[in-house]
C-alpha cells in the first residue's frame, strides 16, 4: 500500500515528456478546439506558467510557438 501511495505523487510535465503531437490528437479526439490556449491548458494540466521555458516552447507544434 505504501509503495502505491508513493507512485501516485503528482508529477510535473512538459511537452518534451509526452510528445506534443499527442496533445493535439487528444484535443481533436475529445472534440475540443485546437487552439494555443487549449493546448497549453492540456500540456500544463491547467496550470500554465507565466513564462514558458524556451526548451518547452521549442517542442510545441509550430502553430503554437510564439
Amino acid at each position: 500500500m505504501r509503495s502505491e501511495m508513493k507512485s501516485k505523487k503528482r508529477q510535473t510535465t512538459s511537452p518534451r515528456q509526452h510528445g506534443s503531437d499527442g496533445f493535439v490528437r487528444l484535443l481533436e479526439k475529445a472534440g475540443i478546439p485546437v487552439t494555443r490556449e487549449n493546448y497549453l491548458d492540456l500540456v500544463y494540466f491547467g496550470d500554465v506558467p507565466d513564462v514558458i521555458p524556451a526548451e518547452d516552447m521549442a517542442e510545441f507544434p509550430e502553430q503554437f510557438r510564439t
